[in-house]
């Protein structure tokens, strides 16, 4: 599958009001965070991203629905809109943490598709059961909640024949994704979020937004993770039978990742321990992304295993070191209990 570097995304980092005369030394409470505008958060960090995967999964879209129709589309073009969708899915759904409609995106658009024999019977079983037209989404979804994302539309247009229903899946797959992405981008416009989110004055708003941030940036950690350890999909684990679209993906989560650690840099007081870690996550993040460039080729075990190790290592750096630095308590922030409610306004000990 070739290879595309997908659409360019402008994004604008968030920039601090003046700090306080002298940095705090405790502990930070939620007057002593040097929060960007709430306003500033969602133009500079979230909008470009979900506007990206808006546009690349609408042009995806139409290249299926043209390959689908008398008017028939290169596979270079089928290729390329499939990369620049899977960049931009990774990256938004990264950022995806504002409201239980956003965190759900996840699961829908980027779960791994799944063992390839398995997957081939169940579809075809699914299919020759709906002859009165293509298999529903409900129906994808009874079956396996990852066969309604990006990985079952890559191998419905790849890997599946004409006469195994591969177009009326594919139409299906595509507009589902198309609609999320839609979906994410109109939310977050009209305020469809959580409290903290939609309304500047929430109690303890600051402290609950930089919680949401920290949580989201564990997620896609843990969740990237997930997909590059060894799993029975291939030898180093993958969401892609392509490697420019597992490039894709990895890229597309440390752009996210990076541009979220910089927001929670320019919440730290100038001079504190929270400043020093998260300039300390900046520069790991931004390597990292840097390193994901050898992901483009066939990568070799030890590369991908190296990088597993490193993103591991940048977890627990911020479920630890980050989030005490800001007052956090750990294990507030570990990952069994991220779906849960969290007391994000109390502070942990140092």
């Amino acid at each position: 599958m070739a290879q595309d570097a997908g659409d360019a995304v402008p994004t604008e980092t968030p920039r601090p009001p003046a700090a306080a005369a002298g940095p705090a030394a405790a502990p930070a409470p939620s007057d002593a965070l040097n929060e960007p505008p709430l306003a500033q958060l969602g133009r500079g960090l979230v909008k470009p991203r979900f506007a990206a995967f808006s546009r690349t999964s609408a042009r995806l879209q139409n290249v299926v629905l043209r390959l689908c129709s008398l008017e028939r589309r290169s596979p270079r073009d089928l290729e390329v809109g499939y990369v620049r969708t899977m960049r931009a899915a990774s990256a938004a759904v990264s950022l995806a943490f504002a409201s239980e409609y956003n965190r759900a995106a996840s699961t829908s658009v980027l779960t791994p598709f799944g063992e390839e024999a398995i997957a081939r019977t169940q579809f075809n079983v699914l299919l020759g059961s709906a002859p009165d037209g293509p298999a529903t989404l409900a129906a994808l979804r009874n079956l396996e909640p990852g066969y309604v994302g990006l990985p079952a539309l890559e191998y419905a247009l790849f890997h599946l024949e004409d006469d195994e229903g591969r177009c009326p899946l594919a139409v299906t797959l595509a507009a589902h994704v198309a609609n999320t992405a839609r979906t994410l981008e109109r939310r977050w416009d009209k305020g469809h979020l959580d409290p903290q989110w939609s309304e500047p004055e929430t109690e303890q708003g600051a402290r609950r937004r930089l919680f949401d941030l920290l949580a989201g940036m564990l997620r896609t950690l843990g969740r990237t993770v997930d997909v590059l350890s060894p799993r029975p999909r291939g030898a180093s684990g993958q969401i892609s039978f392509s490697e420019p679209a597992n490039a894709a993906f990895v890229q597309g989560r440390l752009a996210a990742l990076t541009d979220m650690a910089r927001v929670v840099n320019a919440y730290a007081m100038p001079g504190t321990d929270a400043q020093t870690a998260t300039a300390t996550l900046v520069q790991n993040l931004a390597a990292l992304s840097d390193r994901s460039a050898e992901l483009r080729a066939t990568p070799s075990r030890t590369t991908v295993a190296a990088m597993t190790t490193q993103l591991s290592a940048v977890q627990r750096y911020v479920q630890t070191d980050v989030a005490e630095a800001f007052g956090f308590a750990p294990e507030a922030l570990d990952p069994l209990m991220l779906d849960r409610v969290a007391p994000a306004g109390g502070t942990g000990s140092r």
